[in-house]
């Protein structure tokens, strides 16, 4: 082989590996925007928590009632970081907990999520599901601090395979 050859196949595995790079990059912004673009908006009620981190900026954190679950006897074989499905309900306006599974439901809204920590009463563990932060300019972020104080409704958008997006936080109407 002459130096000529080499660079050749070097420019084409470089070719090659940012091609890749590219791929995974689109994939991974795909995954992220899926539900919006096809999910379903539901609003669900957060619980109060400290919206403001000085490390992250203008950051809320917004927990669930859903994303505490209670274990049952024939649960007990469950592990940390399991994927979790939450099925909801409609309440009113709001859509509420109604029941658990470890297999997606053929029907209705659910959220695909995964077990965190278990607690130290050993009966319940935390879910996540990719809705737990928000984002904000600095007013807004004060606005939701002010909001979730009171009552705050989450409006998600949520695809049919239970992938879930954050899409706003709001006044809950009562």
């Amino acid at each position: 082989m002459n130096n000529l050859e080499n660079k050749r196949y070097i420019m084409i595995g470089l070719g090659l590996t940012i091609c890749t790079q590219l791929l995974v990059m689109t994939g991974v912004l795909m995954k992220a925007y899926y539900p919006i673009w096809v999910g379903q908006e539901i609003k669900v009620k957060t619980q109060p928590i400290d919206p403001r981190d000085i490390f992250r900026g203008n950051y809320a954190q917004l927990r669930y009632d859903f994303s505490d679950l209670f274990v049952t006897e024939t649960d007990k074989a469950i592990r940390e970081n399991e994927i979790v499905y939450v099925q909801l309900k409609p309440q009113g306006e709001v859509y509420i907990y109604d029941n658990y599974t470890f297999k997606p439901p053929e029907s209705g809204i659910y959220l695909k999520g995964r077990l965190g920590n278990q607690h130290w009463n050993r009966k319940s563990y935390r879910a996540t599901f990719g809705i737990e932060a928000f984002f904000a300019e600095k007013e807004e972020a004060l606005r939701l601090e002010r909001e979730l104080r009171n009552r705050a409704v989450a409006v998600l958008r949520v695809a049919k395979n239970g992938q879930a997006a954050l899409v706003r936080v709001e006044t809950a109407k009562d």
